[in-house]
């Protein structure tokens, strides 16, 4: 039997774990790498871990449409990034001035999750979506 998707609880779960994902990221490269060289792996990894977290939830059974899971994904980051990073962690909104460390993870994250959605959902149900 596959998994269900369910409701707006596993879908606002993968949004946390991506975004967990990404923050944890962020946290280790820059305690051991100069700040662009960080800016970049993250750019590369948000997207990345989205693509693997889509790949999971749009092959369960009963998962929403592509794009508006991919906005609802990159909504729940960006708030978690307002309240949690911007609001507890850094006491500013400066983070969002970076277009490396803000805006192109946020603008990657919806792309990726749409694309992923939109492949995995021409698929024919039952079939087998090698990686």
């Amino acid at each position: 039997m596959r998994e269900t998707a369910g409701g707006y609880g596993k879908l606002a779960g993968h949004a946390v774990v991506g975004w967990a994902l990404c923050a944890f990221t962020m946290f280790a490269l820059l305690h051991s790498l100069p700040l662009t060289l960080a800016l970049l792996v993250r750019a590369i990894a948000a997207p990345t871990f989205f693509v693997a977290l889509a790949w999971h939830y749009f092959r369960a059974r009963g998962a929403r449409d592509p794009l508006p899971t991919a906005v609802m994904w990159t909504a729940i980051v960006g708030l978690l990034d307002i309240i949690v990073i911007a609001g507890l962690v850094l006491h500013s909104l400066e983070m969002f001035r970076s277009i490396a460390g803000t805006w192109l993870p946020l603008s990657l994250i919806p792309l990726a999750t749409w694309v992923t959605g939109e492949v995995l959902s021409r698929q024919p149900r039952g079939s087998v979506v090698r990686a």
